[in-house]
């Protein structure tokens, strides 16, 4: 029994010592790592060649705009800190910072959207069940603030 509880021990400091030592990966990396992959499994998935050329353009459309939301992301998030240790700040200064994001965001917001539903509608249901993990994992990396 105590060499059970001891071996529970160390396997939990492992853990914690293995969770604590990694780094995560920054979002632009995952997004571009993703859509790569993307763009792989298209060329493995998509049979048709004209439809894997749509799908191929519409994932580098979309890379471009997911990298420049999680730009966007990381910019507004900065601005926010600024305007958050300035004591003299007001609600109009934040409603401005704001109301800059969600244009921005916004609009790219829409872009990412209509390539998404293009990138679907250039392969069948059973290409795109091979595809969606990729577009989803670097749609999910764009939106996460890093701790840069």
């Amino acid at each position: 029994m105590p060499f059970r509880r001891s071996l529970y021990s160390w396997i939990a400091v492992a853990f914690f010592v293995a969770g604590c030592a990694t780094h995560p990966e920054p979002p632009a990396d995952t997004i571009r790592k993703e859509m790569a992959a993307l763009r792989d499994a298209i060329d493995k998935a998509v049979k048709d060649p004209e439809r894997a050329e749509q799908a191929r353009q519409q994932s580098v459309a979309m890379e471009t705009d997911l990298l420049a939301l999680e730009q966007a992301v990381y910019q507004s998030s900065i601005e926010l800190r600024a305007l958050n240790a300035r004591p003299d700040a007001s609600r109009a200064d934040f409603d401005a910072a704001l109301d800059k994001f969600d244009g921005t965001r916004a609009n790219l917001r829409q872009r990412i959207v209509d390539q998404h539903l293009a990138l679907v509608a250039s392969t069948t249901a059973d290409e795109w069940k091979a595809l969606f993990p990729y577009e989803s994992r670097a749609m999910l990396a764009s939106v996460r603030i890093p701790q840069r």
